[in-house]
């Protein structure tokens, strides 16, 4: 299958990606939801916490909503 360039941008940092033509769509929800959701995290102004910190429970939110899924599906 083809591929196209776009570049997402996560926590206001820009990534390159090639992917298959047609999954753009896909890949802009998915970079809509971290942002919206990295948001929302870091309006609980945790004390002592870097972006770092905001994207790794970003990422932890979003796996357990994964493993929940898979688990649903068995």
């Amino acid at each position: 299958m083809a591929k196209q360039a776009i570049t997402l941008k996560i926590a206001g940092k820009s990534y390159p990606f090639n992917i298959e033509s047609g999954k753009e769509e896909m890949y802009r929800l998915a970079e809509r939801e971290v942002n919206s959701y990295l948001a929302l995290i870091k309006q609980q102004n945790i004390k002592n916490w870097n972006d770092q910190d905001y994207l790794s429970i970003t990422a932890l939110q979003f796996a357990i909503a994964n493993v929940g899924m898979r688990k649903k599906a068995v």
